[in-house]
């Protein structure tokens, strides 16, 4: 996993990956699993477990996580 940056946060992303491969299941990448980006970590969080609970009707083994989109300040 990366190391942890420091930066302004411009806001949050739920984000798709398999709980078993730490990959998401049909891609075999981690992918943004959001129309968009949320500006605030309730709205995401929201969304997450309406995502988590929609993969468990299906059955699949997706994880539903979300991430902070943070701005890198460059030297």
């Amino acid at each position: 996993m990366a190391e942890t940056l420091s930066g302004t946060v411009l806001g949050y992303v739920v984000v798709d990956w398999n709980q078993v491969v730490d990959w998401n299941q049909a891609s075999g990448q981690p992918d943004v699993d959001t129309a968009g980006m949320y500006l605030d970590r309730e709205s995401a969080g929201a969304d997450a477990v309406e995502r988590r609970a929609d993969t468990d009707r299906r059955g699949r083994k997706e994880r539903h996580t979300v991430a902070a989109v943070i701005e890198i300040e460059e030297d």
